[in-house]
C-alpha cells in the first residue's frame, strides 16, 4: 500500500493545484495563493518526521487559511464552504478510480504486492493528471457561466449552513481515509458517494436560489421602470388640461408687457414639466444587464430622490466583459457612490453624474459629485488609510478601493476637481475572450 509520506506528499500537490488552477484571481490574491502553497510545501516536508496520524491537522491549517482568505476577500461564509467543498470532492473522484481503488485492491489480495508496486506509479500520475483535468474543466465552467457573479446575489447570512457543510465535509473525508488506510471498501465508497452527492445537491440547490435572486432583482428594476412611466404618464395627462391656458395666460402678460408675471408662468411650466421630461433612470440601469450592479444602482437611485439630489446617470457599456472579479467590482462601485453621496450631502448644490462607458479594451466608470472644497487638503489625501473629512467617520473606503485597484493588473483610476465637482474616473481591462 502506498505509504502514507507519499500519500501526505501526493495530496498537498492535489490542494497546490486547486489553489493555482481554480482559486488563484477568482477567489486569492497572489500573497494568498502563495501563503497557502507555503503551507501545504510544509505539510508534505513535516510529514516525514511527523507521526503518520497527524496529517490530517496538518491539513486543517490550509482549510483554516483558506477560509479566512475567500471569506475576508467575497464577505460570504456559504462560498467560502462551497469551495473547500468541491476542491475536496473533485480530489476524491480523481482518487476514486486511480491510487485508492488500487490501494483497496491490495488490502483485499486482488493484486500482488509486486504488480501492485510496479503499476503504482503509473497510477499516481494518472490521478494527478485527472485531478488536473477536473480542475481546468471546473474553471471553464466557472467562468463561463459566471458562477461567482450568480453566488454574489445570494444572501450573506449563511453561517450556520456553512458550520454545517464542513462538519459533513470533514466526517466524509474521515470516513474516506478510513475506509482506504484499512481496506474497509463498503465505508470507502459510501463515504465518496456523500461528498459527491452532497456537491450535487447543493449545486443544483444553487443554481435554483441563484436564478430566483435573479428573476427577482429583474422584477425589482421592472417595477421601478413601471411606476416611474406611469407617474410621467399621469403628470402629461394633467399638464395637457392645463398647457392652453398656461399659454393663453403667459400671452396675455406679453401683450400687456407685465415681463415679471409672464417670466413667473414660463418658470411654473418647466418646474411642472420637469418631472416627466426627466430621463427614466431605472431604463437605463437594465442596460447595465448585471442584476448586482443593478441592485445597486436602484438602491441608489432611491437613495439620492429620498435626499433630494439631482442624479445624471448615462449607460453605453455592459459591465459583464469586465476583466475585474464581480465582488470585487461593487466593492469598488459601491465606496464611489457611497463617497459621492457623503460629499453630496453637505456641499450646498446637491448633484452626482454617473457615467459607465467603454471602448474595445477598457470599461471606463466616471462618478461626479458636488463637494465643499478645503484648500489645505490634498486630492491625494482622500485615499489615505483612516482619513476622513466627515465627523464619526472610519476613512477607509478610498483606502479599500484603491488597493483592490492596485491589485489588478492595467486597471487604474485618476482624480480630479473642476467647477466644484469632484471626480473619479475608475478603468477596468476587459475581458479578451468575454463570456456570452
Amino acid at each position: 500500500m502506498i505509504d502514507n509520506v507519499y500519500f501526505v506528499f501526493l495530496l498537498s500537490l492535489n490542494y497546490i493545484q486547486a489553489v493555482w488552477i481554480i482559486a488563484y484571481k477568482q477567489f486569492l490574491s497572489l500573497k494568498e495563493s502563495l501563503i497557502l502553497t507555503s503551507l501545504l510545501v510544509v505539510q508534505g516536508i513535516t510529514s516525514i518526521w511527523l507521526d503518520n496520524t497527524y496529517f490530517t491537522l496538518l491539513l486543517l491549517f490550509f482549510f483554516l487559511a483558506q477560509f479566512v482568505f475567500v471569506t475576508r476577500k467575497l464577505n460570504d461564509w456559504l462560498i467560502s464552504s462551497l469551495l473547500l467543498v468541491f476542491e475536496d470532492a473533485l480530489i476524491l473522484i480523481s482518487w476514486l478510480p486511480t491510487v485508492d481503488l488500487w490501494n483497496i485492491l491490495l488490502l483485499k489480495s486482488v493484486v500482488s504486492l509486486k504488480t501492485y508496486t510496479t503499476n503504482l506509479f503509473f497510477l499516481v500520475i494518472a490521478q494527478q493528471l485527472l485531478l488536473a483535468l477536473l480542475f481546468f474543466i471546473t474553471r471553464y465552467i466557472l467562468k463561463r457561466l459566471a458562477l461567482l457573479n450568480s453566488l454574489a446575489l445570494l444572501p450573506k447570512k449563511n453561517r450556520g449552513l456553512s458550520i454545517a457543510i464542513l462538519f459533513c465535509l470533514f466526517l466524509s473525508i474521515g470516513l474516506q481515509q478510513l475506509g482506504v488506510f484499512k481496506g474497509y471498501s463498503v465505508a470507502y465508497f459510501y463515504s465518496t458517494f456523500i461528498v459527491i452527492g452532497f456537491n450535487i445537491f447543493f449545486s443544483w440547490n444553487i443554481f435554483l436560489l441563484t436564478k430566483y435572486y435573479k428573476e427577482k432583482q429583474y422584477s425589482i428594476l421592472l417595477a421601478e421602470m413601471y411606476t416611474q412611466e406611469k407617474q410621467k404618464i399621469e403628470l402629461a395627462t394633467k399638464f395637457k388640461d392645463t398647457y392652453k391656458e398656461l399659454l393663453t395666460n403667459l400671452t396675455a402678460d406679453l401683450e400687456v408687457n407685465d415681463l415679471d408675471h409672464a417670466s413667473q408662468q414660463l418658470n411654473s411650466i418647466i418646474d411642472y414639466s420637469d418631472s416627466f421630461l426627466t430621463p427614466n433612470l431605472y431604463r437605463k440601469i437594465a442596460l447595465v444587464n448585471t442584476p448586482s450592479i443593478q441592485g445597486l444602482l436602484t438602491n441608489f437611485i432611491k437613495k439620492c430622490d429620498t435626499a433630494s439630489i439631482d442624479l445624471s446617470l448615462q449607460v453605453s457599456q455592459e459591465l459583464s466583459s469586465s476583466a475585474m472579479n464581480l465582488v470585487d467590482f461593487i466593492r469598488c462601485f459601491s465606496i464611489l457612490l457611497d463617497n459621492a453621496y457623503d460629499a453630496t450631502l453637505v456641499s450646498q448644490e446637491k448633484s452626482i453624474s454617473i457615467e459607465i462607458e467603454g471602448d474595445p479594451n477598457y470599461i471606463t466608470i466616471t462618478v461626479k459629485n458636488t463637494y465643499v472644497e478645503n484648500p489645505e487638503i490634498a486630492l491625494q489625501d482622500f485615499f489615505q488609510n483612516n482619513f476622513s473629512t466627515k465627523e464619526n467617520h472610519q476613512g477607509k473606503g478610498l483606502y479599500i478601493f484603491s488597493k483592490i485597484v492596485a491589485s489588478y493588473k492595467k486597471a487604474t483610476y485618476r482624480i480630479s476637481k473642476k467647477d466644484s465637482f469632484f471626480i473619479i474616473v475608475f478603468s477596468i481591462p476587459k475581458l479578451k475572450n468575454p463570456t456570452v
